[in-house]
């Protein structure tokens, strides 16, 4: 006697709306929604709601970022970032973490190179 083993199973497409708006006004804001949930398909991925606003300066050869950014993972998170030309790094949750139990770590460092410049510069 052979027992059957049911391979069926249903998933969604990872599906989000993002969100970005940026008109060089020093804050640029973007939003992410989730429009598949993972609580009914357990093969699903879970996607996460959340939005941010980044507070900026930039000048000719550096620039400071202030993202204040909240989802339902981590919650409220605070970082800072710096831009001296070429080099950039930070980090998003750099001063959640100063100030009390964070819920998110993360780090990023990259070089800028090319000729792509605003007429500013």
């Amino acid at each position: 006697m052979t027992k059957t083993v049911s391979t069926k199973y249903s998933v969604s497409l990872p599906s989000t709306l993002d969100i970005d708006v940026d008109y060089h006004l020093h804050v640029n804001a973007d939003g992410q929604i989730a429009l598949t949930k993972g609580t009914n398909k357990p093969y699903n991925g879970p996607y996460y709601s959340g939005g941010a606003i980044t507070s900026r300066y930039e000048g000719c050869k550096y620039g400071f970022f202030l993202p204040l950014s909240y989802n339902s993972l981590s919650k409220f998170n605070a970082g800072f970032s710096l831009w001296a030309d070429p080099l950039y790094e930070g980090a998003g949750s750099v001063l959640s973490a100063l100030m009390g139990d964070p819920q998110q770590a993360d780090v990023f460092i990259g070089f800028r190179f090319g000729q792509l410049y605003s007429a500013k510069r």
